[in-house]
């Protein structure tokens, strides 16, 4: 040996499992964003958006704030998975006597990506309400 540690096996798996999930937030949001991209050219596509009271426009923006939320769910739960993973990660390291993830810097950023992709579906929840009442309000 070259006089550095052995990583136990679970806290190998449990970086491994961490990064699963960091990874996931992203894929998330890049199925998310492709699904309301969908929406909205469907949405604004001039036959729809020339008929004076569509049934089509009010389903497709309940959808739009259906996915946000759903997807909003999803995001909470992983990032919640995540977090616990990472405190475990830190209990193991404390038990074999490693500093992997207590060695981490924080990012200089003052708001953390994966906070940032949650505020998105928040904001996309919302302006999917907000096109809803407009709805209404015109018919």
């Amino acid at each position: 040996m070259n006089g550095q540690p052995l990583i136990p096996q679970e806290f190998g798996e449990v970086l491994d499992l961490i990064k699963h999930y960091e990874n996931l937030i992203l894929a998330l949001f890049t199925v998310f964003a492709g699904i309301n991209g969908g929406i909205i050219v469907i949405l604004f596509s001039s036959t729809i958006m020339t008929d004076p009271y569509s049934f089509l426009r009010v389903i497709l923006t309940i959808s739009g704030f259906i996915f946000a939320t759903i997807f909003l769910f999803f995001a909470l739960k992983v990032v919640k998975i995540r977090r616990d993973l990472w405190a475990r990660g830190v209990e193991l390291e404390k038990q074999h006597g490693l500093e992997i993830l207590r060695k981490v810097r924080p990012s200089h950023i003052p708001i953390k990506m994966r906070f940032a992709v949650l505020a998105v579906y928040v904001v996309a929840a919302f302006l999917w309400i907000l096109l809803f009442v407009r709805e209404l309000g015109q018919a």
